[in-house]
């Protein structure tokens, strides 16, 4: 398998094995060196957080099933974490959480002569992002936005 290919049975399974827990996968990555490498998860839930304690169940429970499933077939580091609470927004399905929610946003190009943004979520369609800033309503197709986070 691949690089890609990899991720993506490894996705599949956390993914599995976190929602039985009433968690979420908020991202996924394998950096593959071959003397040192690294396999980070993302988790969190709908609602408040995930704790210190919880992460390092997680890694324990996810180790044990990716020891089973047997993917990745040389020695690796897995880290299970908590995005933080300025955790980064990477798909629609993040952004519909939080909608009503204030996030900042980079642009790709500018939108109203700037390349960030902050403001309030107010609505999150198939291809654009409808947000309430300082400056009035903000609407920007997806594929102008190069990075996306919460904002506290």
């Amino acid at each position: 398998m691949d690089k890609h290919e990899i991720e993506s049975r490894l996705r599949e399974i956390v993914s599995n094995y976190l929602a039985g827990q009433n968690l979420f996968l908020v991202d996924l990555s394998y950096q593959y060196r071959r003397k040192d490498s690294t396999l980070r998860i993302l988790v969190d839930k709908a609602e408040g957080g995930v704790t210190l304690n919880k992460c390092a169940s997680l890694n324990n429970e996810i180790a044990q099933i990716l020891d089973e499933e047997n993917i990745i077939e040389d020695a690796y580091t897995l880290e299970v974490a908590s995005p933080g609470l300025d955790r980064p927004l990477l798909n629609l399905d993040d952004f519909r959480r939080c909608i009503k929610k204030k996030i900042k946003v980079f642009f790709k190009q500018p939108e109203q002569g700037k390349w960030e943004a902050r403001g309030v979520i107010s609505c999150v369609e198939q291809n654009l992002l409808i947000m309430e800033t300082e400056k009035g309503v903000l609407e920007t197709p997806w594929d102008n936005i190069s990075k996306a986070k919460l904002e506290f």
